[in-house]
């Protein structure tokens, strides 16, 4: 029998996606003001003071934007990411070496999957913040870099 109606494993996994708010407390406007996050019905959103207008963008797509760039950002530099995760675990198997490869590959589904924001302290405390403006465009990610050493 065929149909259009979503298979009932589906429609949880698309609702919990639109629930969240990844980062909550890292994103901010163009003036640096933290934007807060609120819920519309059942939707996470980003809330985003301009002019006297509080302008919401579904939280998912800012998500998924930050999300891609830090993915980029990871994609280059995979191999030394491996390499350090697999010596702070003790362990240079295959079998972990192709978990994490796919962790990082799969990282927004991990972090869907994943209710704990435990993480979200210490991107704080690094100073990682996410630029949007008030349409939800995301501008820039700015994340602390190490300090320059000299030669």
């Amino acid at each position: 029998m065929s149909g259009s109606s979503p298979s009932p494993k589906s429609e949880p996994n698309a609702a919990r996606d639109r629930n969240q708010v990844l980062f909550e407390g890292l994103v901010y406007d163009e003036s640096e003001r933290a934007v807060r996050a609120v819920w519309i019905g059942d939707v996470g959103h980003y809330a985003i003071e301009d002019a006297g207008i509080t302008w919401h963008v579904a939280a998912q797509a800012v998500d998924h934007a930050i999300i891609e760039v830090i993915q980029g950002q990871l994609a280059e530099q995979q191999q030394e990411v491996v390499s350090a995760m697999l010596q702070l675990l003790g362990q240079d198997d295959i079998f972990t070496k192709a978990a994490l490869d796919a962790s990082l590959r799969n990282l927004e589904e991990g972090m869907r999957a994943n209710p704990s924001r435990e993480w979200i302290p210490y991107l704080q405390f690094a100073g990682f913040k996410a630029i949007i403006d008030f349409r939800g465009n995301l501008l820039e990610i700015r994340t602390p870099q190490p300090p320059e050493q000299d030669e």
